[in-house]
């Protein structure tokens, strides 16, 4: 079970203001990056066939958009690891204490991790299917149409290997550790503690799935966020959730290397 925190009250204040300002200069630098145009690009076929001096053009995805979706992931996912370090430090704590990372219970904090994951996964994608069809019924009058998420979208229409590469360790270790060490680790114990759970639970749920600014997948984003907290909770271990954040997010990597798109 998760045992109570000592966060104060002033450390969460200055942790979620410092983030802020970071994040939100890196935003404006991101919006900036992101408005770039596409830039045609001279590229031979050679695989059907056709000789490499005939060429085409293809348009490459934007170096804007990955550009901006470095900045965006570097001031938010960067500066909570440099944040949380110093909160946990204000404390006069370490990770192990912080976060539960006793390593008597690794193996079944991954178990658990690897179980919830299994459970999370086709629920997830059910409840993204039905938040596509109701996006795109409902947006009808209007031409809406659901996207896909920014990482999700680079990757469809890449060619580059680094790029694909960062976006893999981005999606697979750093946005885990540093996702789940803020929502879970801090604010959902830190609301808990002060008398408020079902808040704790739901608020943290929900912010976590609005923090990723796709509508299609705010549904499932929330519906996942609240059971990692619940997971937390259960194992006091913030190993847990991060494992099954890490293999959360590594499924669309694996639907692509099967040939298959993820859907919106």
């Amino acid at each position: 079970m998760l045992s109570r925190k000592p966060w104060e009250i002033e450390a969460v204040l200055a942790l979620l203001m410092g983030l802020f300002l970071i994040f939100g200069m890196g935003g404006i630098a991101a919006s900036a990056l992101g408005s770039m145009r596409s830039v045609p690009k001279p590229k031979p076929i050679q695989a059907t066939g056709i000789s490499p001096s005939h060429m085409v053009e293809v348009v490459t995805p934007s170096t804007g958009a990955f550009a901006a979706f470095v900045v965006a992931t570097v001031t938010f996912h960067g500066a909570v690891l440099l944040l949380v370090a110093h909160f946990v430090r204000q404390h006069k704590i370490g990770f192990k204490e912080a976060f539960g990372w006793r390593s008597e219970y690794v193996a079944k904090a991954v178990g658990a991790g690897v179980m919830l994951a299994g459970v999370a996964l086709p629920l997830a994608y059910g409840l993204q299917w039905i938040s596509v069809v109701l996006l795109r019924y409902l947006g009808r009058p209007w031409g809406y149409e659901p996207s896909v998420q920014s990482s999700v979208e680079i990757l469809l229409h890449t060619a580059n290997w680094v790029e694909s590469a960062y976006i893999f360790i981005f999606a697979t270790m750093i946005a885990p550790v540093a996702e789940e060490m803020l929502f879970r680790g801090i604010l959902y114990p830190f609301v808990r503690d002060r008398g408020y759970p079902r808040l704790a639970l739901s608020g943290t749920a929900v912010v976590f799935g609005a923090m990723h600014g796709n509508l299609a997948a705010l549904l499932p984003l929330v519906c996942f966020g609240a059971l990692l907290a619940g997971l937390y909770e259960k194992t006091g271990n913030l190993l847990a959730p991060i494992t099954a954040h890490a293999l959360f997010n590594l499924i669309p990597f694996v639907l692509l290397a099967c040939g298959l798109e993820p859907s919106h």
